[in-house]
């Protein structure tokens, strides 16, 4: 696990429930203005509105400055139980497909590793978004001690957002005109490039420490 004393970088991650659209956000530590201020950002550079937020139970989001802000944009904000990360399941499974298995499990520190991160997150937003699909459950059935699972078929939340009939036309011409656009090996050869610059950037000694 490592050390965990100390300032390190968290990641904000968002995702919308309907679609699985998903950004991430870097944090220089767990301060509530890197989370407001990355709140603002998804405000104005998100594909659509959003109008409500479901958050852990942690500091970072219920401090008097995240209710305000929500409320001042007209944001319901609701949030999960305590240790009951199940309540938030949609965001948590993206922290581990997403975060961990693109970042790693190392610990970065200081504006130069937020810096590697933002480099890191705009191709990957652009490949999960666009490019690689996803399945999503559709029925959880109880056989005895085991359970039965049913999932759709898998396709990238690009397309999810282009076949829901509650989805604006221009929304949904603004996604087709963003993969239109983006280069998929262009992409991952910045992510790669990004991801390089973290291993050397990383904190070596406390390797092993979670990025959340």
């Amino acid at each position: 696990m490592g050390d965990p004393a100390g300032e390190f970088c968290y990641t904000l991650t968002m995702t919308d429930v309907a679609t699985g659209w998903t950004v991430h956000y870097p944090l220089k530590n767990k301060a509530h203005k890197w989370v407001r201020e990355s709140l603002e950002n998804a405000q104005k550079t998100f594909i659509f509105p959003f109008h409500a937020i479901h958050s852990d139970s942690g500091s970072e989001f219920l401090n008097y400055a995240i209710v305000k802000w929500c409320t001042e944009n007209a944001i319901t904000f609701t949030k999960g139980r305590t240790s009951r990360k199940n309540d938030n399941c949609w965001v948590e499974q993206k922290n581990s497909s997403t975060v961990r298995k693109t970042a790693g499990l190392c610990r970065y520190c200081g504006d130069a590793a937020v810096e590697a991160l933002r480099s890191l997150y705009r191709p990957l937003d652009l490949l999960t978004n666009l490019f690689y699909p996803c399945m999503k459950l559709v029925s959880k059935e109880r056989i005895g001690p085991t359970y039965r699972r049913r999932y759709d078929k898998a396709r990238p939340p690009f397309q999810r957002l282009l076949e829901r009939s509650d989805v604006p036309a221009e929304y949904k011409s603004a996604v087709l005109a963003m993969k239109n656009t983006t280069d998929l090996l262009e992409q991952q050869a910045l992510m790669n490039q990004a991801i390089d610059t973290l291993m050397r950037i990383a904190d070596t000694p406390n390797r092993g420490s979670h990025l959340s």
